[in-house]
């Protein structure tokens, strides 16, 4: 803020101590001229009076009613500018909250690109393990195998052996 805003926004507080002040001073006068008025006599000196009594009341109201203007101009000038900036951060903050909003469904899909990513991270670490279950059974196979070609060869032999007996 500068210092001619601050001087402003001093005077006007000033003003509103004023106004304050002075809507006392008219509220005690008020109180005062309602107690000592007393039952009036119906004649010509009491007329005026209330003549006068009138206007002065009209003349307190038309003060107290620009003294009421003065201090909604003081309260505007004073919260007018703070006002204003939270307007605009309210905004700027809207606006940031909507592009997050248009960004949430690319998070959304990025997270689940990165689930399958480690899905299929997760099945190529266990290639290695299934590498050599596989080695293991070729080699138990390759023993059957021989074992059973080995079978195959002693019965033949046997059987020739009993053909020839």
């Amino acid at each position: 803020m500068s210092t001619q805003d601050k001087e402003q926004q001093t005077q006007k507080k000033e003003n509103l101590k004023e106004s304050k002040e002075t809507n006392k001073t008219n509220e005690q006068e008020q109180k005062e001229e309602t107690k000592k008025q007393e039952p009036i006599e119906k004649n010509e000196e009491n007329k005026e009076e209330k003549n006068e009594n009138k206007e002065k009341n009209e003349q307190e109201i038309q003060k107290i009613n620009e003294q009421i203007e003065n201090l909604s101009s003081c309260f505007q000038d004073l919260f007018h500018v703070p006002l204003v900036d939270i307007e605009n951060k309210l905004l700027e903050i809207s606006n940031e909250q909507g592009e997050l909003l248009k960004q949430l469904p690319k998070k959304q899909e990025a997270m689940l690109r990165l689930n399958k990513m480690k899905e299929l991270n997760q099945a190529f670490e266990k290639i290695p393990e299934y590498t050599q279950k596989i080695q293991k059974l070729k080699k138990e196979m390759n023993f059957i195998t021989s074992k059973v070609n080995s079978l195959l060869s002693s019965t033949k032999k046997q059987a020739e052996k009993v053909s020839k007996k």
